[in-house]
């Protein structure tokens, strides 16, 4: 299903049809109906007598949007939202301020559910899309993957704007490999990662990593002596980049062997794991020594 098919398709579902599939996307993994039933009951949806929606209701709600592929099933009796179509859907609840009242519905429910309470991708979205840095930056000490989260696929610019510039920052230095293998579809990610660079006077080690990554991949000079600048030369790394690309192979080996030589592989931003390590074998095939090919 294209965006503008999701669209047009979202836009002629009923209100209940959309609140219902807006907790599935936020809960991220499937439930069944007997505890979508109580989900909605948290939430403090009722029908316009004011009594709960009951099972039956719930199972024909759910029963439609499978029809329309917007639920697929999971296993058993559970179903969860197409994959391609979470994203998207949380984007709605965020735009129609229902987000903040779907979530504490679904925190709520997970504490009296022991099969439920520990999500951590549920709670990691949740977190990152609601805005909660701290919450965040929990799941970050516990060493969870960022991208297990599968945030912003695709991107969301309305969204993004209105988020803390830590997780801006978070999801830019996460993307950065993916823009760099496939440059074509994330031609409007570069724009926002060089306004962000410009709206910002400090930034992580990761996404100094992935500024340089880029810089190097687009070959941008301008971009290289600014990262130099910003980073106050005390990167090798980043130095030895932009003497490389100048042409200066003998000052860029100097300033990579301090950071990738044999054992001395200590630069703070990872160089070994990222482009200046390419652009140090290069160097090195240049050489040609016993020596180099060695290292």
């Amino acid at each position: 299903m294209s965006l503008l098919e999701f669209k047009t398709e979202y836009d002629l579902l009923d209100e209940k049809s959309r609140y219902v599939l807006q907790i599935y996307a936020l809960l991220y993994h499937g439930v069944n109906r007997d505890e979508m039933t109580k989900l909605l009951n948290i939430s403090g949806w009722t029908k316009k007598n004011g009594n709960p929606l009951n099972t039956k209701e719930v199972s024909l709600i759910i029963k439609g949007l499978m029809k329309k592929d917007f639920l697929i099933k999971r296993y058993y009796n559970e179903v969860e939202t197409h994959p391609d179509l979470k994203n998207l859907i949380v984007y709605e609840s965020i735009r129609n301020d229902l987000f903040p009242k779907l979530s504490q519905a679904i925190k709520e429910w997970s504490r009296s559910h022991y099969r439920y309470r520990n999500e951590p991708i549920r709670d990691m979205r949740i977190a990152y899309y609601g805005g909660n840095v701290k919450a965040f930056q929990e799941f970050l000490k516990e060493k969870y993957p960022v991208d297990d989260a599968d945030l912003f696929r695709p991107f969301c610019r309305e969204v993004y704007d209105f988020l803390d510039p830590f997780l801006q920052e978070i999801h830019l230095a996460d993307i950065a490999p993916k823009v760099i293998v496939n440059p074509g579809n994330c031609l409007a990610m570069l724009n926002v990662f060089d306004e962000f660079i410009d709206s910002q006077s400090s930034f992580s080690h990761d996404f100094l990593a992935a500024w340089l990554d880029i810089a190097i991949a687009r070959g941008d000079l301008k971009s290289l002596a600014k990262l130099d600048a910003q980073t106050n030369h005390k990167f090798p790394e980043v130095t030895g980049s932009l003497a490389m690309l100048l042409g200066d192979f003998e000052q860029a080996q100097l300033y990579f062997e301090k950071v990738m030589s044999g054992t001395r592989r200590k630069g703070k931003l990872g160089a070994i794991n990222h482009l200046p390590a390419l652009l140090y074998l290069m160097l090195l095939f240049r050489d040609g020594s016993s020596e180099a090919l060695a290292n």
